[in-house]
């Protein structure tokens, strides 16, 4: 069963600029370097001009530990580490009788 996340990532004042690129070379190096990463799409609301938001697919449960532990995803977290001031992480799945 594939596992979606879905981040809102608020960046620092006067940040977002520069988070956009790191997010989106995560994003990128995500989907090359791991089989289990289905999809990795980086979204900017219109309304919000210091959010972001990612939404991750993984095959399974083993997908998302292997992407938790790469050394990619430790280098991204250092990276956004000043430009990020507030992450929520949404864990999901389809909704029963969803198509």
């Amino acid at each position: 069963m594939t596992i979606t996340l879905v981040v809102h990532l608020r960046a620092a004042a006067g940040q977002r600029d520069q988070l956009l690129p790191v997010v989106g070379a995560h994003a990128e190096r995500s989907m090359r370097l791991e089989e289990g990463c289905l999809s990795f799409q980086v979204l900017v609301p219109e309304e919000e001009p210091d959010r972001v938001i990612l939404l991750e697919v993984y095959r399974d449960g083993a997908a998302l530990d292997a992407h938790r532990d790469s050394a990619h995803m430790a280098e991204y977290r250092t990276l956004t580490e000043q430009l990020v001031v507030e992450r929520q992480i949404f864990h999901c799945r389809q909704a029963a009788g969803g198509p």
